[in-house]
């Protein structure tokens, strides 16, 4: 959403005027800002061009071309990940954890390769405990998969654990749900 906002400041003040109605223009923009998003992960700056990818109110149809920095992106998007950082503190104190009762931190989702993210997460919790041995955006998944395996549907549609009763146990969103026998 930060590089989408760039690119609608970008129209305005290179066209002069608001795409942000224009839902072609939001698809579009979306796809190029995640490309954008990937990018920055490994890249120090990236290019944005999309062609034709909205169309002024005479009609015209307009190009973006924009480059993005990862110093920029990531001073756009600090603000969300001191925040986040906040809430893992706060999900910890609230279960009455310090950073030392946790013995790994596995990251999943698409952001989490950002590497503002790593790093702000390995500064919380120490770089030995950050595991990214795992493909994270197919983790949860997987995980969902494994879980879902282990009940089996009766035919009144209620779910049951095929190895007995089981209990789920949800804690805080930051800490996980687990299945406890």
């Amino acid at each position: 959403q930060t590089i989408v906002a760039r690119m609608i400041e970008w129209v305005k003040e290179t066209y002069g005027f608001d795409p942000s109605g224009d839902k072609k223009f939001l698809g579009k923009a979306k796809e190029e800002a995640e490309k954008a998003k990937i990018a920055l992960t490994v890249q120090q700056s990236v290019d944005i061009f999309a062609p034709l990818i909205a169309k002024s109110p005479a009609g015209e149809q307009v190009d973006i071309e924009i480059g993005i920095s990862r110093t920029d992106f990531e001073d756009a998007i600090r603000p969300m990940v001191d925040k986040t950082i906040e809430l893992v503190q706060r999900s910890l104190r609230q279960q009455n954890l310090t950073t030392n009762d946790i013995t790994a931190v596995l990251m999943v989702g698409g952001s989490t390769a950002i590497p503002i993210v790593q790093d702000a997460v390995a500064g919380l919790f120490g770089r030995e405990k950050v595991k990214r041995h795992v493909n994270p955006m197919e983790c949860v998944a997987l995980g969902a998969a494994i879980l879902a395996d282990s009940f089996e549907l009766k035919e009144d549609g209620v779910s049951a654990d095929r190895h007995g009763p089981a209990v789920m146990e949800v804690t805080a969103m930051g800490l996980g749900v687990a299945v406890v026998k």
